[in-house]
């Protein structure tokens, strides 16, 4: 599997599809991230609210790919936003990985916060991770938006929800009658594929989606 990269504003190159580990336990992250590096993935997303970030480390370690190769997002918990206990979870996470930080980012930002954070830090976050998929398109913050551009504009692309994308995807809105089968029939692929496209397409090489 290849995969293009989105350079971002610090000069880091980041995968444009990654796999993610949410709700996925600590011993089954190891077997799946694996599972995704044999696969061709070099993108992993995790948090430190996931409690698997050990897992995942242990799976990295284990592949045997050169670190520059490999791009790791993990996340502070919504209990670690001060200023100290951010610098402690941001070690204690590195640390569960074996992993040195590379990038600094934020998650789920809005377009005020975003330019509070611009205007008063020394340093631009290089992503700003959002909840990216066609139930939830997030218009004004997304990948190719001014307030989320370059910098600002990595997209997940979610789970479906039990009816037929074809509407929402063309944007004309679902049938009245609809089930997830309809995304397999309408565009010849399962709904996990057609929403990592969906999410690629949307991000115009400018935000990756994370599949898993």
């Amino acid at each position: 599997m290849t995969v293009p990269n989105v350079e971002l504003i610090d000069g880091a190159a980041m995968p444009q599809v990654g796999f993610g580990v949410f709700q996925v336990p600590d011993d089954g992250a190891e077997r799946a991230v694996t599972a995704a590096l044999e696969a061709g993935y070099r993108s992993v997303d995790t948090a430190s609210a996931y409690r698997n970030e050990e897992g995942v480390g242990r799976a990295l370690r284990g592949s045997g790919l050169p670190r520059e190769d490999l791009f790791v997002t993990s996340k502070l918990g919504n209990d670690e936003h001060g200023y100290d206990s951010a610098l402690r979870a941001c070690d204690a996470s590195l640390a569960r990985l074996g992993l040195r930080a590379r990038s600094i980012g934020v998650s789920n930002f809005t377009v005020r916060t975003l330019r509070r954070i611009i205007g008063e830090a020394d340093v631009v976050p290089a992503v700003n991770q959002i909840e990216l998929h066609p139930y939830f398109q997030r218009l004004r913050a997304g990948p190719g938006r001014p307030e989320g551009d370059r910098g600002a504009g990595q997209g997940h692309p979610g789970r479906p929800r039990p009816r037929d994308l074809r509407g929402v995807l063309t944007g004309k809105g679902p049938p009245p009658a609809a089930s997830r089968r309809g995304t397999r029939s309408c565009h010849g692929k399962s709904w996990s594929i057609t929403f990592c496209a969906w999410g690629m397409i949307k991000g115009a090489g400018r935000g990756p989606a994370v599949c898993g």
